[in-house]
């Protein structure tokens, strides 16, 4: 009788933290006005640095920091959210290959 009333409460507590994490979840969610100011800023951003680098190719001979964020912009506006392991070791190509890679003449990965 014991274990069915511990695993009782513990049931409950497994359905009301998970009530909590949704509601959580669901008050941290932005609007759309916020999401399209956010993804202009960062749009604003990529075309900033793509001039700089562009003016500058030493820099991308160096691969500073200009040079990177641009690269992370360029992709994550590109083609999204990429889980690490899918980024990690992955080829930007303009031919098809085996593995994790991005095409860039099709937009695809």
């Amino acid at each position: 009788m014991k274990s069915e009333l511990i695993k009782n409460k513990i049931d409950f507590y497994a359905v009301k933290q998970h009530i909590q994490k949704d509601e959580n979840k669901e008050s941290n969610k932005k609007t759309i006005e916020e999401g399209v100011f956010i993804f202009e800023h960062f749009n604003d951003k990529l075309t900033e640095l793509g001039k700089i680098n562009q003016d500058n190719t030493d820099s991308l001979n160096d691969w500073n920091q200009d040079v990177q964020l641009y690269c992370i912009l360029k992709v994550y506006l590109m083609y999204g959210v990429f889980r690490s392991s899918e980024i990690i070791d992955s080829k930007i190509t303009d031919y098809e290959c085996e593995g994790n890679h991005i095409h860039i003449s099709t937009n695809k990965s």
